[in-house]
């Protein structure tokens, strides 16, 4: 776990280098910024491998990447795998105060990320990520029991970002308008009203929900309790820091408090070829009215991580008959394609049928039936 530690740290160190803008602006995930002492040939080299180690764990949704041998054997030469990089000011004062002295942004090919992590066997996850809402309340002496949104000037929502931003998690808050606040009471949120906080969020249309609950003790220490929901499925855990000297919070509880649940979601989204077994996939598209939508359903599908290449075998009116070979396999395929509902799934009259009757789904004979619908 040493380069996991180290790499941690580093990101650590510039947790508050990094807006929070993750509802409006689309995320860079092929690129990392690196804090460095001058510009020499040697230091951009060490830069850019913790560069790429820290674009590898964001896109292959696994901590154990980033400890692979063949991983680490890549990120050796990581400089060579980079697009552009960009120095930058140094404005941040505790990195000013370790002799760091500027940022270098780097960014990498996607072609070559992927292509890295497939050599590895290891997994792979496309930038269509499912998309969380965080309900966040604290319980403190003062004020009792707040909520807190991206408006809040609190230290939490720096390390909850930055953890978002390492791991690729797309995150967004409440407004906590009028709404919300008939909706939803800080008391709901820290008691857990399952029923209440999903019935709140269905105005958001985020695929998860994570639920924070802190508050800070007299001996300096932040204790904290999370939960998240995605679909029928609900985790729970807890995390214990530390506040340091100057009563600062120790940015780790971003990591404590998203990195569950980025394991969670790329376990179940994410490419693993060294699990699936791979093969043909045969899917029917139906409802491409014009050129133009048969144009974008097969650039949509031809573009999907899981998908390695898409043949078309028959065109019948206003449907597609498609073999796709993919390593995923139809209950992750599915998934992945719920995400953003281009591609909505249609009934399977063969659900009729008795199951020793039925034919396997995506195959030729009961193929995968889906309706365009951008």
């Amino acid at each position: 776990m040493r380069v996991v530690t180290q790499l941690l740290l580093l990101i650590c160190l510039v947790m508050s280098l990094f807006v929070r803008a993750y509802a409006q602006t689309k995320m860079d995930y092929f690129s990392a910024k690196v804090p460095v002492k001058t510009q020499t040939a040697q230091e951009r080299r060490s830069a850019a491998r913790n560069a790429l180690l820290q674009v590898l764990l964001r896109m292959s949704g696994s901590e154990q990447t980033v400890e692979d041998i063949r991983i680490r054997e890549q990120a050796r030469k990581a400089l060579s795998y980079v697009e552009q990089f960009q120095y930058q000011p140094l404005k941040d004062e505790s990195l000013l105060e370790l002799g760091y002295r500027e940022l270098v942004s780097l960014t990498f090919s996607g072609e070559v990320v992927k292509k890295i992590l497939a050599d590895a066997q290891q997994p792979f996850w496309s930038a269509s990520r499912p998309s969380t809402l965080v309900w966040l309340v604290e319980d403190s002496p003062e004020y009792g029991k707040q909520l807190i949104n991206q408006q809040s000037d609190v230290e939490i929502l720096q390390a909850l970002d930055k953890a978002a931003e390492q791991r690729g998690l797309p995150l967004s808050f409440p407004l906590l308008d009028l709404d919300d606040q008939l909706a939803l009471s800080a008391e709901d949120v820290w008691d857990i009203n399952e029923e209440a906080i999903r019935e709140a969020s269905k105005r958001y249309s985020a695929d998860t929900i994570l639920v924070g609950r802190y508050s800070k003790t007299s001996r300096g220490r932040v204790l904290a309790s999370w939960q998240f929901f995605h679909g029928d499925t609900a985790r729970s855990y807890d995390s214990r820091v530390a506040l340091d000297e100057n009563g600062h919070l120790d940015p780790v509880i971003g990591v404590e408090a998203l990195y569950p649940l980025a394991d969670f979601l790329a376990k179940r989204y994410a490419n693993q070829p060294q699990l699936e077994a791979g093969g043909r996939l045969v899917v029917q598209v139906s409802d491409i009215d014009n050129f133009a939508q048969y144009r974008r359903s097969l650039s949509y599908l031809g573009g999907l991580a899981a998908v390695s290449k898409v043949q078309i075998v028959a065109v019948r009116q206003d449907t597609l008959l498609l073999f796709l070979e993919s390593q995923a396999g139809v209950e992750r395929f599915v998934s992945i394609l719920n995400l953003d509902n281009k591609l909505r799934i249609k009934p399977d009259n063969n659900d009729l049928l008795p199951a020793w009757q039925r034919a396997p789904q995506g195959t030729l004979e009961n193929p995968l039936k889906f309706s365009w619908s951008s």
